[in-house]
């Protein structure tokens, strides 16, 4: 029998200070804590993170991480026109093959700005196989928007049988969806996966009544019927975001195939964190939190199932990242026109203008 726990959170830490003031570093010191004392009394297998992009804060949690034992670890790719994807695991199980992709989608909003993609990792658990694919989707609810997850689960089907992965063995898909739950069929259909069950009296992991970090990631996206036209001046003085929905779009499912599934069931944790103080937005205003780290709650699944021991390593793959690199070199070259255009200035103006000085200045000497 073989049995994996697995955290997934979104860190809600998409940029780094001036461009986003929310509290990146003091949030980062409370989630470290929260790990620290969770690991204590719940055996956790591996740690998943959406949205941690900023590299100088992965690299502080990397530290507790380590020292908790989850010494194995997946490293994010670097695109010349996007940060970084946020994507990563930490896992107390060795890694034995990894591989990544960028989606080929349109893109809306400041989800340009991020390079969305899916992560995969075959964790040897004991010496058994245990295949994860982990993402998160294009957000918003715009037409645009929900046309552009379609592409982007349309793609997470094609990168999962690109491995060649033996039926008999575990593939699990876990990350921020941005598709609700309760309204996952195109999810369940296009990645040929079930739901997991879910066990926890927590039903959402987005809930403005109870984390006022709702809403933080982009108040102004935010409507409902009774605010049409969006609800930033009550959030900024009441600390609730009034027009934000309750919605479940943290969770796992399980690909469809031979594997024996024993017992699965995922929870939505409220993590216990005592109450603190964080400095908000532009004006640095002060608010108190408590049992929140960050607008999501984190998830956790449980998972036993009976296979044979790992025989191979699931192949090496790659998806067609021409467009990746197209852009990368369209920026670069770009890049270079710009210094020869300087440097041109520099030779055809600014040069000649000195040597007229000079030679002036010789010629009244």
């Amino acid at each position: 029998m073989n049995h994996l726990r697995l955290v997934f959170l979104n860190v809600m830490m998409p940029v780094p200070k001036p461009l986003r003031f929310i509290a990146q570093e003091e949030r980062l010191d409370q989630i470290a804590q929260w790990i620290s004392r969770y690991v204590h009394h719940s055996s956790i297998d591996a740690f998943i993170f959406a949205e941690l992009i900023q590299s100088s804060l992965e690299i502080t949690l990397r530290k507790t991480l380590l020292a908790l034992g989850y010494i194995h670890y997946t490293t994010q790719r670097l695109n010349l026109h996007t940060v970084r994807s946020g994507v990563v695991i930490y896992s107390r199980h060795p890694i034995s093959a990894t591989n990544d992709i960028s989606y080929q989608t349109e893109c809306e909003g400041s989800d340009c700005l991020a390079d969305k993609n899916m992560l995969y990792a075959q964790l040897n658990v004991n010496g058994v196989a245990a295949h994860l694919f982990m993402t998160h989707l294009h957000a918003w609810s715009t037409p645009l928007s929900k046309s552009v997850r379609t592409q982007q689960l349309l793609q997470m089907r094609q990168f999962i049988d690109l491995h060649q992965i033996p039926t008999s063995e575990l593939i699990l898909v876990i990350g921020d969806f941005n598709i609700d739950n309760d309204k996952n069929e195109e999810v369940l259909q296009l990645l040929q996966a079930t739901n997991i069950p879910l066990t926890s009296t927590q039903t959402t992991t987005m809930d403005p009544t109870l984390n006022p970090l709702v809403g933080l990631d982009n108040i102004e996206y935010y409507s409902n019927d009774e605010y049409p036209n969006g609800c930033v001046k009550e959030y900024w003085e009441q600390h609730i975001c009034v027009c934000c929905p309750r919605s479940w779009i943290d969770y796992g499912v399980v690909v469809k195939n031979q594997t024996q599934i024993v017992s699965v069931s995922q929870d939505i944790i409220v993590p216990e964190i005592p109450q603190y103080t964080i400095p908000l937005g532009l004006l640095q205003t002060t608010w108190t939190l408590q049992n929140t780290v960050s607008d999501h709650f984190p998830i956790q699944i449980n998972v036993s199932w009976e296979s044979a021991l790992m025989t191979r390593t699931s192949p090496k793959v790659e998806m067609d990242r021409s467009w990746v690199w197209c852009t990368s070199y369209t920026w670069a070259i770009l890049l270079c026109l710009l210094i020869l255009l300087i440097w041109a200035i520099l030779i055809m103006v600014i040069l000649p203008r000195y040597f007229n000085q000079v030679c002036a200045c010789q010629t009244h000497v």
